[in-house]
């Protein structure tokens, strides 16, 4: 599991200097991580970072999501039933809606702004739309993108839609 690694590498940089501010990024599985990370820290009650970046983050583990079933023709990356076998591999012996996999309902707080790109045509789509609604409902600062015609991950590519993404990305941290 990779929470233990993430929790070390994240301490020692708040060892090397608490001040300075730190934004957590991560795209696909690895927003998921990011998402759930943030979730874990601020159940602990220890220091957040200033921001949360997710791109196109597999939210929930389960895919139990009945909007996916839409979209899933149109993701040219991913499937249901191949992120279903990893997503039982990366579980572990966690339950698959243990926040810390699955955080698209965890509680949340609003010292945490959270800025999320996902393209309309992947199967990711719906969980982060009922993600950003969870946060909104807790008053948390979201900002939402959705790239329209856009695939999984979009905003990594050299793309001129990913090259946008990647300045929004940048006035958003500051």
């Amino acid at each position: 599991m990779a929470y233990p690694w993430v929790r070390k590498f994240y301490e020692h940089l708040l060892d090397l200097d608490r001040h300075v501010p730190t934004t957590m990024l991560g795209d696909s599985a690895g927003g998921g991580l990011a998402a759930g990370f943030v979730s874990t820290l601020i159940d602990q009650n220890l220091l957040l970072p200033n921001q949360l970046v997710l791109i196109s983050p597999w939210l929930d583990l389960s895919l139990a999501n009945s909007a996916i079933s839409d979209y899933e023709k149109s993701d040219v990356y991913l499937s249901v039933a191949g992120l279903q076998r990893v997503g039982q591999r990366w579980q572990g012996e966690w339950e698959q809606n243990d926040p810390r996999l699955s955080p698209v309902e965890a509680d949340w707080t609003p010292e945490v702004p959270v800025q999320i790109f996902v393209g309309d045509k992947e199967i990711m789509y719906p969980d982060c739309l009922r993600f950003a609604e969870n946060l909104r409902q807790q008053h948390v600062s979201v900002d939402l993108q959705i790239g329209q015609q856009m695939f999984h991950d979009y905003p990594i590519y050299p793309t001129p839609e990913g090259q946008h993404v990647i300045k929004e990305i940048a006035d958003f941290i500051g």
